[in-house]
């Protein structure tokens, strides 16, 4: 089982000017070797094998906005994603769900949160999740730059 955290960056206001996700939501993740493709972009392509663990986690560029991502669906997922809130000096929340079988590219949608008003904007089949083509993906360790 490998631990696979998908990092978002999002443009809270530009997204709260333009009203949408795309283009202002920026995603990388710790695949990249196992066959990750559309790093930095709305449109990240996970690659997943059956029992990685998945984690979402959710960085507003603006230190001061406000950002939560309130819903995760994946079609064909057997395991909804769920969160944990955790307090500290600012309460974060993280996404994570284990993977099962996938044997084609699973598009889902991410519904989040913004600004003090509490806007909320979803981002339809951009992101997805795809068969890892690392053969030994329990070797893949890549980390990615804080």
């Amino acid at each position: 089982m490998t631990d696979v955290v998908i990092k978002m960056t999002i443009d809270v206001l530009a997204a709260l000017h333009e009203d949408r996700l795309d283009g202002n939501m920026f995603a990388f993740d710790t695949a990249r070797s196992a066959g990750s493709h559309g790093l930095g972009t709305s449109a990240l392509a996970t690659a997943v094998k059956p029992g990685d663990r998945l984690l979402w986690l959710l960085i507003p560029l603006e230190c001061e906005a406000e950002a939560t991502i309130d819903g995760i669906s994946i079609p064909g997922m057997l395991a909804a994603p769920r969160t944990e809130t955790e307090s500290s000096i600012m309460e974060t929340s993280a996404w994570h769900c284990s993977v099962g079988t996938i044997d084609e590219a699973l598009p889902y949608s991410i519904t989040l949160t913004l600004g003090r008003n509490g806007r909320e904007l979803t981002l339809v089949d951009s992101l997805s999740l795809i068969p890892s083509s690392h053969s030994d993906a329990d070797s893949v360790d890549e980390r990615v730059d804080e």
